[in-house]
């Protein structure tokens, strides 16, 4: 998940320069582009977490994957990302030296994710919910 304490705060005085455009949004992917062993490390955003703060505004090392909800739903989007397929290929799109690893965000236009229909999405999800849950249930299982 994303986490709020150790983040940096705007200059109240420029504030206003940041319109909702720039405010991160309820369910935007999240994806650190900057940063080797931290590239691709992708979070989903839940507004619930804002708390006292009234928005966030993103640094550049992290690049927004807003969906059009009408086609698109965001969870399905996270696990394509979270996947181990697309986690490879983010590692290796990477450009630059040992420890300054850039993930330009033309690179992640122009990857390909299968996309079936909002319905599919959403089936998809649910099964991955229900095993992540039968999986946590018998790692629990074992550890006791």
């Amino acid at each position: 998940g994303i986490r709020l304490d150790k983040v940096l705060f705007l200059d109240p005085n420029s504030l206003s320069k940041w319109t909702n455009e720039y405010h991160l949004q309820h369910e935007d992917i999240v994806i650190n582009s900057t940063g080797t062993g931290t590239i691709g490390r992708v979070g989903i955003f839940d507004i619930g977490i804002l708390g006292k703060y009234p928005f966030i505004v993103p640094d550049s090392h992290i690049s927004i994957v807003r969906c059009y909800k009408a086609y698109i739903y965001q969870k399905y989007i996270y696990a394509i990302f979270t996947s181990e397929h697309l986690q490879n290929k983010i590692n290796k799109a990477a450009t630059g030296s040992t420890n300054q690893k850039e993930l330009p965000k033309n690179i992640l236009i122009e990857f390909f994710l299968p996309l079936p229909p909002l319905a599919e999405q959403k089936r998809i999800v649910t099964k991955i919910e229900e095993l992540f849950a039968q999986l946590d249930f018998i790692t629990t299982t074992l550890t006791k």
